[in-house]
């Protein structure tokens, strides 16, 4: 089932247009709060994307770099998106096929935090 146009964005990666959606929660896998987000294809969506990324961490990358990130973001940055993309399709990942949701759990350490500079 496709995301709803209002609430997700769209992102374009290797010319794929895809779609995302995130939402602030709190699991066990992760000390503190977690961002969970999920990806679909932006015209065929059958296999969905799912990545963990954590609030500290992300909020210590923007304070090395001189940035300010509010705790009630509610949007994932467009750069952890793009390497969970890339990440999902280096694993399997088929988001055109018919198939069970790739669940790639946290991703903290897989994200190339330079890209935030």
């Amino acid at each position: 089932m496709a995301f709803p146009r209002k609430g997700s964005r769209k992102i374009v990666v290797a010319g794929t247009t895809y779609r995302f959606t995130g939402i602030m929660c709190e699991y066990d896998r992760l000390p503190g709060e977690v961002h969970a987000f999920r990806v679909q294809h932006g015209r065929s969506p059958r296999q969905m994307l799912r990545a963990e990324i954590g609030y500290a961490r992300l909020r210590a990358e923007y304070q090395r770099v001189g940035r300010h990130i509010s705790r009630m973001i509610d949007r994932i940055p467009p750069y952890v998106v793009r390497q969970a993309i890339l990440l999902g399709l280096a694993r399997g990942w088929q988001p055109a096929v018919n198939g069970a949701e790739l669940d790639l759990g946290p991703i903290d350490d897989a994200i190339d935090w330079t890209a935030l500079r």
